[in-house]
């Protein structure tokens, strides 16, 4: 191998490492407002609400189970070899962000939110699941940087029983190249995140899941409603 070709091959690992170095490490879980349907009712309709699980979340780039904090991960070589971690920056963790996210996406399809435990018995219950945070980049063509991710959510409408009446997987994926070195997840996670939640206020604001979440509101609220007292002759 001559000197010049050596020297070629330093120097592009140097400027790979440096790449590498100067990883963004924190990014923020944020989102725009979400826009409300037209002709939104102005009476709200009670929606009894879970917990939405985030031990089902997932990961790529070799990554399964991700830890509660870490979303994404940093790589090096044309084999996509991880080398650092993205993580949510600590005024956004991951389960409170996408807690809010979904409340803010079903607020303005026009539900009021009551906790499952608080609900008229026989309410229907809105639970939920974060199935992916995941961002990753891509540096072997550094200084121009590959990355992108994906956020998404399942939400699954149960009767009092358990019964499984609506089921919704709602993702966004977002693409991107940076130049010169730079990384712009919290824009790509704002991006993405205002979309899903975007998502969920047409999902949630349809005439098969109103129809859902209304009749089975009605039920329960004629189940907890006190009949007539019955007055002695």
């Amino acid at each position: 191998m001559s000197r010049d070709m050596r020297n070629a091959l330093l120097l592009g690992l140097v400027l790979a490492l440096v790449g590498v170095g100067g990883c963004q490490q924190y990014a923020k879980i944020t989102w725009d407002p979400p826009e409300p349907p037209e002709g939104k009712p102005q009476v709200k309709t009670p929606l009894a609400v879970g917990e939405l699980a985030a031990w089902n979340r997932k990961g790529g780039v070799w990554d399964k189970d991700p830890g509660d904090s870490v979303i994404g991960k940093h790589t090096l070589t044309i084999f996509a070899i991880p080398v650092g971690s993205l993580s949510a920056d600590k005024t956004t963790p991951v389960q409170p962000s996408f807690r809010q996210a979904v409340r803010d996406g079903l607020e303005a399809a026009g539900y009021e939110l009551v906790p499952a435990a608080e609900a008229p018995p026989g309410s229907p219950v809105l639970r939920g699941e974060i199935r992916a945070c995941w961002w990753w980049s891509y540096t072997w063509l550094w200084p121009c940087v590959v990355q992108g991710g994906e956020n998404k959510v399942n939400l699954i409408l149960e009767d009092a029983a358990g019964k499984e009446l609506w089921r919704e997987e709602i993702s966004r994926i977002e693409p991107g190249v940076a130049a010169g070195g730079s990384y712009g997840f919290d824009l790509m996670i704002k991006w993405s995140m205002t979309k899903l939640v975007q998502d969920i206020v047409d999902k949630c604001s349809s005439e098969e899941f109103a129809a859902l979440a209304t009749k089975g509101a009605v039920h329960a609220a004629k189940a907890a409603k006190p009949g007539p007292e019955t007055v002695s002759p």
